[in-house]
Formats: structure tokens, C-alpha cells, sequence
């Protein structure tokens, strides 16, 4: 049985390492370890943690191995020989974990009510914080000479972060009534709440989530058009107007009956297709017309055409309002007709009630400019009576 008087782990070359267990366990009091920076040595013996050694060079004795006493018989002094084994540990940072969902995260948008299924993915740090903790959940029976990889130690941690953004996420939409839309400028705030949900699973591994984030929530394309859909009409409709909007439809629903159907049936096809007797009420007289080839429904008037700008702060008014109901301004200069005294606009050329020219007209012999009324042209003397 070969003894070992120095101990010694350099790392992997790639740095892709967690735990390395020294492959000898026969070692003597007197032994040099020596541990690298950010390495830390765990002495174990029955599968109880004796030491933690930081980085440095450590000589072996009952001073810095108290507990080993207690569980070995030390008759030959510094020499003495002892089994025990020894767990390199490394401590720095692992950062750029990556995590992703496999399965989407079927959500109800609060704002559009679609079902929409979300995915997201992101990545995390994490190192060791409390090494009994680790040694007893982690390392259990590695064999000697083995080295166990962030990479072995993720499944481990794989339904804490999936099952955490799961239902953070979808929380957060219906207790924000965030929509899907929105959601990607919410994902810093998502992600310190995933990670504040998670960190009590992780330290039960003795492991410390050092930070989280959140790189992408996406929809597929499918899902998106969906909602693309709503806003398109919802712009239609707040441009056209509710009663403009409702007979597009109306008209649109009758013309894919009458393509469908053919006029005479439209009635029943309609009932066949599950239309409400309300929508059939609205659409009877103008199926009606159809039919006849005739249709009479007019359009109502919108809001632009019903009301009249003040020129002075341009509020809506009444076509026949005089002063405006917001400034108390007149509404518009009049002038009087000659003729009948009827008051008409100021930059009306003839008279609203009989039909007499008030605005600058010309002579009918030399065309100079006359104004409204004159009986002779000043010019030309011809008569305008």
C-alpha cells in the first residue's frame, strides 16, 4: 500500500469541473496538500466532513485535523498512517447556465382573451455556499478519481427553474393583466421574481443563486397573427366609426351568404349558421333589398359631418349653432341679402333663400370687378338691372 505524502489537483484544462475526488484515500499525518486558487479540500472519513482547507499549502497533523482523533488511533506519531477521503471543490463563480421551457406555457392574453402559448428561456450563476450541505445531496458515492461537471449537476435543478418560471410568468400576466404584447419590456422584473422563487430550492443543495435572467419570452407565429387580426379591426372600427363598422359587416357577412347561398336562401342560411334572431332583425330588411337587387340602407352620417369646427378653439358644434359652446365666440360672420334681409355666410356668393348674387361678381361687357347690389358698372356704365 503506497502511502501519499503530497496532494495535489490542478483542475480540469477546459475548467469545466464542480467536485474531483482524489483518487487515493491512504494518506499520513505529515502529508503536504496543496489547494489551488478558488479550490476548496474537504476531508471526509465515514461520511462525516473533518476540514475544509482554503488555498494554500496545508501540512497534515491533529492540529488542523482535530476531529480525526476522535475516528483514528495516532500511535506512530507524526507519520502515522490514516484513511480518509479528500474532495477538491470548486468554489468560483459558473456562470452562463442556460435554461430553456420544453413545453409551451399555455396563457389567456387579459387584454385580446386569446389563449396564447408562451416560451421562454434565459441563463443563471450559481456556486457553492455551504459545503456539508453539498457534499451530502451531490456527491454521495463518487468513485475516486472522478470528476462531477456543472453539466451532471444541472438535472438537479432543472424542475426547480421550469416548474418557478412556469408559474411566475403566467402569474404575472393575470395578476398584471400584462398583455403578450408588453410582456418582453416586463422580463427584468420577471426574472428577480423567478430568481427570489427559486433560491430557497437551490440552497437546499447547498448551492447559491447568484443571479437569473430572462433573455427571451416569445409566441409562435400563429398565436401572434390571431391578435395581429383584432388590432386590425379594432383600428377599422375607430376609424369608421360604430354605426360605419356595423353595416361593413353586416354587409360582408350578407355578401359571403349571397356567394355561398345565392340570395334566396340567405334567410336560412343564416339560421342554419347559428345567427341570433337580433343579427337576423338588424339584417331582414337589407337581405330584403338584396333580393330585389335594391339596396336602400343609407349610411349615417359620421361625427365630422354632423358637427361644425369653431374657428376660434376649433371645438365640435351643432351645424346651426350661432356661438361656440366652448369660447362663447360667434360661429361664423354673416352677411344679409339685398334683396330679402336673409343672413347667409361671409363667403357665400348667392343668397340661401332667393338665390340673388351678394358676392363680387363681374360686368357682363367689360368683366370688372363689381360688389354685391350695384345697379349700374362704374366702369363701363352698362346696366346690371
Amino acid at each position: 500500500m503506497a502511502l501519499i505524502d503530497r496532494i495535489k489537483y490542478d483542475g480540469a484544462a477546459d475548467g469545466n469541473w464542480l467536485v474531483y475526488k482524489y483518487p487515493s484515500e491512504d494518506l499520513t499525518m505529515g502529508a503536504q496538500l496543496v489547494v489551488g486558487e478558488g479550490q476548496l479540500a474537504i476531508f471526509v472519513k465515514e461520511g462525516r466532513a473533518l476540514d475544509l482547507f482554503g488555498p494554500g499549502t496545508h501540512t497534515l497533523s491533529t492540529g488542523n485535523i482535530p476531529l480525526l482523533n476522535q475516528l483514528v488511533n495516532l500511535p506512530f506519531g507524526n507519520a502515522t498512517p490514516f484513511t480518509a477521503e479528500i474532495y477538491y471543490i470548486n468554489t468560483t463563480l459558473n456562470m452562463n447556465l442556460k435554461w430553456g421551457t420544453e413545453s409551451p406555457i399555455q396563457i389567456v392574453d387579459p387584454v385580446y382573451h386569446v389563449r396564447i402559448n408562451a416560451r421562454a428561456n434565459g441563463q443563471y450563476t450559481m456556486r457553492v455556499n455551504d459545503y456539508s450541505i453539498f457534499l451530502t445531496q451531490i456527491i454521495g458515492t463518487q468513485k475516486g478519481g472522478t470528476t462531477i461537471t456543472v453539466q451532471n449537476l444541472l438535472p438537479n435543478f432543472k424542475g426547480i427553474v421550469l416548474n418557478s418560471v412556469d408559474t411566475i410568468l403566467a402569474q404575472y400576466i393575470i395578476d398584471k393583466k400584462v398583455s403578450v404584447l408588453d410582456i418582453r419590456a416586463k422580463q427584468r422584473e420577471i426574472a428577480q421574481l423567478c430568481m427570489d422563487d427559486m433560491k430557497d430550492g437551490f440552497l437546499t443543495f447547498g448551492i447559491e443563486l447568484v443571479n437569473f435572467f430572462v433573455n427571451s419570452i416569445n409566441f409562435p407565429d400563429e398565436d401572434m397573427e390571431v391578435i395581429n387580426g383584432i388590432l386590425q379591426r379594432k383600428a377599422e372600427f375607430d376609424i369608421l366609426g360604430d354605426a360605419r363598422y356595423a353595416t361593413q359587416k353586416q354587409f360582408e357577412i350578407m355578401g359571403n351568404f349571397s356567394k355561398n347561398e345565392g340570395t334566396s336562401g340567405m334567410a336560412n342560411a343564416g339560421i342554419g349558421m347559428g345567427l341570433g334572431f337580433g343579427m337576423m332583425g338588424q339584417l331582414g330588411g337589407a337581405i330584403s333589398n338584396i333580393s330585389n337587387n335594391t339596396i336602400r340602407q343609407p349610411v349615417p352620417p359620421s361625427p365630422a359631418e354632423t358637427s361644425v369646427p369653431c374657428k376660434h378653439c376649433n371645438s365640435a358644434n351643432s351645424p346651426d349653432a350661432k356661438f361656440c359652446a366652448d369660447c362663447g365666440q360667434k360661429m361664423q360672420s354673416t352677411k344679409p341679402c339685398y334683396k330679402c334681409n336673409a343672413e347667409n355666410k361671409e363667403n357665400a356668393k348667392f343668397c340661401s333663400e332667393c338665390g340673388t348674387a351678394i358676392g363680387i361678381i363681374s360686368c357682363p361687357s367689360c368683366n370688372h370687378e363689381l360688389t354685391a347690389g350695384s345697379r349700374f358698372c362704374p366702369e363701363c356704365g352698362t346696366s346690371l338691372v
